[in-house]
């Protein structure tokens, strides 16, 4: 069921978040990602999201709540970031001594 609500997830979202999960997920084995597919599908990565605030009570807070595309795409980069920097803290090079080919995501 949850591979179902990943694909279904993925239309919606940006290119360059397709992208970015697509080299992440070439990288590194799907289940151990920064980005399983359990996560993909919470519901705060669909379109549809409603924010558990009232529009009308906190509008503020509603907008900072609601889930565009943009902001999908920048909470996947965090993501993969702080999975990349959790490995380099930990002294783990997937690609060997030379860490310079590794790819760059915005955090």
């Amino acid at each position: 069921m949850e591979e179902r609500s990943c694909i279904m997830m993925l239309h919606v979202q940006t290119p360059g978040f397709r992208e970015a999960l697509t080299k992440h997920w070439q990288c590194f084995p799907v289940a151990h990602s920064a980005v399983p597919v359990h996560l993909m599908a919470k519901p705060f990565l669909a379109d549809t999201f409603e924010p558990p605030v009232k529009k009308a009570a906190f509008p503020r807070m509603y907008q900072a709540l609601t889930s565009t595309p943009q902001k999908r795409e920048m909470w996947l980069h965090r993501a993969i970031g702080k999975y990349l920097r959790g490995l380099k803290e930990t002294g783990f090079e997937p690609w060997g001594k030379t860490s310079l080919n590794v790819p760059r995501f915005h955090s």
